[in-house]
């Protein structure tokens, strides 16, 4: 994986920006907005197609987002149509964008400065900007609008975007700077790509009429036609795929997607009643997805909420970063991006405690301080995502001193998931949204000729319910039914100790990790933990555990000594996380062992893989094994879970959804020979 290159650009004296690498504009100071409009907008029958539009999203990919000005001025265009149009059956836009040299944050907010017109969208996008790291990134707009920026070369990403097996892009925008200034762009690979992702009837436009682009896009199978160019240019490119050529440009994927399109996504659902299983932090994050899209839920749970691994005081939200962008850090890296930008949009509407101050990981030992100096060295990893500190620089930025040095991830800091669950919850009643049943045990559940039936226990009282769609997380207990007893997650017990602050400790201003972690001071109390015991579900606490806290953090923190002593404990708390052996999620949809064998039990041998998904269970999902990052990462593979129940465009690469894949430890056992 090679390091993210910025632009290289100037401003010209009107302000248009230039590319210096392919003496090209970006876009025209005078009329760039206008031939936007013109040529993508109207080239596409943006419009017209949302008016008589009946699905709930519509999705439209760019090949080069340059300053991101068509992607505004599309955002500028759905507001509009939205507020035109409130009972349209269209809700969500989703963006999908490609850019190898993405501008700097300093030089998009200043090549954004003069459209001031589309400053609510443009002020939002230089918020949220990602780190320039290969791949996809998710940024949320309002009015449901979503971003997905892929960076990275164009003929690298686009073969990992999934085309769910039916295609998702519903309207192409060909750009980037001109065929004869930048003809790698222009490949036959990408127009390709472009067939396999789009969806039936999906058309594209672009401002070129060049004759070997033409003729590529016919290759790859769009029927093409000329139109009137904008401005001086006499004529433009428009094109919609032809209807025969669907399926046979969706079956390249096996050349493209090489071994990761097979196993994810499933077909999807297209009901909008679910039932989701579990009281945590993945539980209430999926209800959340859902019910933004139009869903109306009803979670239940055999315990309280949040009364798990999600009920501690104060979670640590930072990434599992290796040194490589394997799926491991990329599942990580985008879900600690992701979670930063989630939560702070919620704490506009809901009531709960978080502080995003910042997290430092102590350079604890030799072998810690050499894997820090690894991942510094790497020019993969953008100083945005972690830098060094100095332990003579430590005080300073911490509060207190600490006799090592360390990385400070600026974008960390903590939560407290109990008043985000309990605010959330509340918030989805009142709006009418959701139904909550506690003390319901889930004991077995059937598959019904439009859903599932369930079979639960209710206060000592047998009861049923039905949903359409169902979604298992409830943890460590995941593989307790018949459907999910192949699924391989396994819990963990871990207890953390409270203790009363002081005034010198109170000073501290970041969560602080070594082997464990020391939360900042709220409510007078810090978090000192945790222990970890694998294959232990018991959840009662045990006072040896919070000796094994203090001696831990004694051992690390020693300038915390002497407070950090028995008679400071004001409380403890042990609760069971689910995790899984590679230490990713489970996410997705399930499919039966033997459907699943018959469909891969080829190519586990090293045949071709199948053309078409192994058969699921229909419309059962599951998301679990977050470990102890699940505050982290929960918000995350909610979104990518919702996005797979909807059909919508997933914003993962499929390298790392084939990771995340419920499913993902039958093909090993297959591989191996063991099944």
């Amino acid at each position: 994986m090679t390091k993210i290159q910025t632009a290289s650009l100037e401003f010209q004296q009107n302000g248009t920006p230039v590319s210096t690498k392919f003496d090209d504009i970006y876009f025209s100071k005078d009329n760039g907005l206008e031939e936007s409009h013109y040529v993508f907008q109207q080239g596409n029958h943006l419009v017209e197609r949302w008016k008589r539009w009946q699905n709930p999203h519509f999705t439209i990919a760019e090949t080069g987002f340059g300053t991101g000005l068509n992607f505004l001025a599309v955002c500028q265009a759905f507001e509009q149509f939205k507020d035109q149009n409130p009972n349209s059956p269209l809700k969500q836009l989703n963006f999908i964008s490609f850019e190898k040299y993405p501008l700097n944050k300093l030089d998009l907010a200043k090549a954004l400065a003069p459209w001031q017109m589309l400053s609510v969208w443009s002020d939002q996008l230089v918020e949220q900007y990602p780190y320039l790291i290969a791949g996809a990134h998710r940024i949320e707009f309002k009015n449901q609008i979503k971003l997905d920026l892929w960076l990275g070369d164009i003929l690298t990403q686009l073969p990992q975007v999934a085309d769910n097996y039916q295609g998702t892009v519903d309207a192409w925008f060909l750009d980037g700077f001109a065929p004869s200034k930048n003809s790698a762009m222009w490949h036959q690979d990408v127009f390709n790509h472009m067939a396999r992702l789009a969806a039936p009837e999906g058309t594209l436009a672009t401002f070129t009429a060049a004759g070997f682009v033409r003729r590529g896009l016919i290759d790859a199978g769009f029927d093409m036609q000329k139109r009137k160019g904008f401005g001086y240019k006499r004529e433009m490119l428009t094109g919609q795929l032809k209807p025969a050529n669907e399926q046979t440009q969706r079956t390249k994927s096996n050349q493209y997607a090489s071994v990761h399109a097979p196993q994810y996504p499933q077909p999807a659902s297209e009901y909008r009643t679910t039932c989701i299983v579990g009281s945590g932090i993945a539980a209430v994050c999926t209800a959340l997805k859902l019910t933004e899209r139009g869903h109306f839920v009803h979670l239940i749970s055999q315990h309280d909420l949040a009364d798990g691994a999600s009920g501690n005081r104060q979670g640590a939200i930072y990434p599992l970063i290796q040194n490589s962008q394997n799926a491991i850090s990329d599942c990580h890296l985008k879900s600690f991006e992701y979670a930063r930008q989630f939560y702070q949009n919620w704490q506009k509407t809901l009531k709960f405690s978080a502080d995003f101050c910042g997290l430092v990981q102590l350079a604890f030992s030799d072998k810690m301080a050499k894997r820090q100096q690894a991942l510094l060295d790497n020019p993969i990893w953008p100083e945005q995502i972690f830098n060094p500190i100095p332990q003579s620089q430590m005080q300073d930025l911490t509060g207190l001193e600490f006799p090592y040095s360390g990385l400070h991830f600026a974008d960390g800091g903590w939560l407290n998931p109990v008043s985000f669950i309990h605010s959330t919850i509340e918030y989805l009643k009142t709006q009418g949204k959701l139904k909550l049943s506690l003390g319901t045990e889930l004991q077995s559940f059937e598959k019904l000729e439009s859903g599932w039936r369930l079979s639960c226990e209710q206060h000592q009282k047998k009861v049923i319910y039905e949903t359409e769609n169902l979604i298992l997380c409830q943890g460590w207990q995941l593989a307790e039914f018949e459907q999910t007893q192949h699924l391989t997650v396994e819990p963990s017990r871990g207890q953390v100790s409270h203790l009363k602050t002081r005034d010198d400790v109170q000073a501290l201003k970041k969560v602080i990790c070594h082997k464990g972690y020391l939360t900042p001071s709220w409510q007078q109390t810090h978090c000192v933990g945790a222990t970890f015991e694998q294959n232990n579900s018991t959840s009662e606490v045990k006072a040896e555990d919070d000796l094994t806290n203090l001696s831990l953090h004694q051992t690390h923190t020693p300038n915390l000594a002497n407070w950090l002593k028995p008679q400071n404990l004001v409380s403890s708390r042990a609760s069971v996380r689910a995790t899984t052996k590679d230490r990713l999620p489970m996410v997705g949809a399930i499919s039966p062992v033997d459907s699943f064998k018959a469909a891969f039990g080829h190519y586990a041998k090293g045949g071709r893989l199948p053309a078409n998904p192994a058969q699921a269970y229909p419309n059962l999902y599951v998301l679990a094994g977050l470990g102890s990052r699940g505050l982290t990462t929960a918000p995350f593979m909610a979104e990518c879970l919702a996005a797979l129940v909807n059909n919508e465009v997933i914003p993962l690469s499929l390298k790392t959804l084939e990771a995340l894949h419920p499913n993902r430890f039958l093909m090993r056992d297959m591989k191996r020979g063991e099944i």
